[in-house]
């Protein structure tokens, strides 16, 4: 009978010392993967912040098309970003005129790819008196 005791109680340690074993592994996994993700995160804001600076350095006179200015300022403006050194291997898709016709506002979107995901900053430039041409 106390045999019998003995061996029950080995085998209800065991078996909650594997569960807690267990449960201490997969906690650990989680707080890795959260910690990955927020690092990815935290670079992809960083970028997203640097590429906004870049466009609010472009000005256009209100007086000027837009279109035309930025076409002129293109290959600066690619340039520039091509030369940055931005965290995560970051690749620079394509550099865009927008306009938004509700608004009447105009701006620049950069696709932009990190870690093999497509992401795109679209930022408008400060107000200005929107002539058609």
């Amino acid at each position: 009978m106390k045999l019998a005791e003995v061996m029950v109680a080995v085998a209800v340690f065991l078996i909650a010392s594997v569960a807690i074993t267990s449960t201490i592994i997969n906690v650990r996994k989680g707080i890795d993967k959260a910690e990955r993700h927020s690092r990815e995160a935290i670079e992809i804001l960083e970028a997203d912040e640097i590429l906004r600076k870049e466009i609010k350095k472009i000005e256009v006179p209100y007086w000027q098309n837009f279109e035309k200015t930025f076409k002129a300022k293109e290959l600066q403006l690619k340039e520039t970003l091509a030369g940055m050194e931005i965290k995560g291997n970051l690749e620079i898709v394509s550099v865009t005129a927008v306009r938004d016709e509700k608004y009447g506002a105009e701006g620049i979107r950069i696709q932009w790819k990190h870690r093999g995901k497509d992401y795109a900053t679209q930022e408008f430039v400060k107000q200005r008196i929107i002539i058609d041409e």
